[in-house]
């Protein structure tokens, strides 16, 4: 019998807005969040966090400001540098954890109680 070849197409891909944060201290927006947020030349991200209610919101500046840090965008993913704000609450994580994204206002929210303990 001869092979058939698999049309593969990212299978794993999620169709509904969303983040990991990866042990690493990185989080990424998949392109399902990219496309519904519009990330397409935004550069620079300011980062909120909210102690009672434990949600982190994301803005995005039209230019870098004092607190500003850097978007990495390619195809796949936009990638921002959570690393300080992690160390500064005291969350530590030891696996890529996924999180839902919503829109509130002018902030990208999610919510991040199931690791800030």
């Amino acid at each position: 019998m001869p092979f058939e070849r698999f049309p593969h197409t990212n299978c794993r891909a999620s169709r509904k807005p969303s983040v990991s944060a990866n042990y690493k201290g990185s989080i990424s927006f998949n392109k399902a969040a990219q496309e519904k947020f519009g990330f397409d030349g935004k550069e620079f991200a300011d980062l909120y966090y909210d102690r009672e209610s434990k949600h982190v919101g994301i803005s995005f500046p039209s230019e870098q400001e004092l607190y500003s840090i850097n978007v990495r965008n390619n195809n796949s993913a936009a990638t921002i540098s959570f690393t300080a704000l992690f160390n500064f609450l005291g969350i530590k994580l030891e696996k890529t954890t996924r999180f839902p994204v919503v829109q509130q206002g002018e902030y990208i929210c999610f919510d991040i109680s199931e690791i800030w303990k």
